[in-house]
């Protein structure tokens, strides 16, 4: 029935179609993407989600992507969500995270250049938390103590400090806030933005 020209131009054209379904495709119409990110070296699946704060079948059907895809540096991800001011910046803020002593108290951190931002809102009552910081990508060690945060009751604060020179070139940062009298921990990674 078919030559062995045809069957040889449909093993081609269904290797091409393999082929060319296993690379990332671009965000679908229907996606807003919020932000989006460049895959670096060492990126996970689940550290690319939990620095935004997505689960990551949220970023996966935003790409066209299987649940199962492993990442490739360079590869440019759509985040989904509601749209930035600059869509083609990179996000580095991460979403308010409750405290565990007092759930309607919520904290942000982002890093740009040589600075740590903190903005923290709603506490119940009077508050002092140390900031600590570290290398994102590390598993154990390596926290530097920046500053201490007062915060005063239904208040919101929001204050600078200058990030560690060891911490300059790293492109993730967790930031923590540690409770000076309970030493509960509250902690993000956020995009290390240059």
């Amino acid at each position: 029935m078919f030559s062995k020209l045809g069957k040889i131009g449909l093993v081609v054209l269904f290797v091409f179609v393999l082929i060319a379904g296993s690379f990332p495709q671009s965000a679908s119409a229907a996606t807003t993407c919020r932000t989006y990110y460049v895959v670096q070296d060492g990126d996970t699946t689940p550290k690319i989600s939990h620095t935004f704060d997505l689960k990551w079948r949220e970023i996966a059907d935003a790409n066209e992507l299987p649940y199962t895809w492993k990442p490739v540096a360079g590869t440019k991800l759509c985040i989904p969500g509601e749209e930035s001011s600059d869509s083609s910046s990179s996000v580095s803020s991460s979403p308010s995270t409750s405290i565990p002593e007092d759930s309607n108290a919520s904290y942000s951190a982002k890093v740009v250049g040589k600075n740590v931002y903190i903005t923290m809102s709603n506490y119940s009552k009077k508050q002092a938390y140390y900031v600590k910081v570290r290398d994102g990508t590390a598993w154990i060690g390596g926290w530097e103590k920046i500053g201490t945060v007062k915060v005063p009751k239904k208040t919101t604060v929001s204050k600078r400090f200058t990030l560690p020179q060891d911490l300059k070139g790293a492109i993730y940062i967790e930031v923590c806030l540690k409770n000076a009298t309970t030493d509960s921990l509250v902690c993000r990674t956020v995009v290390h933005q240059y």
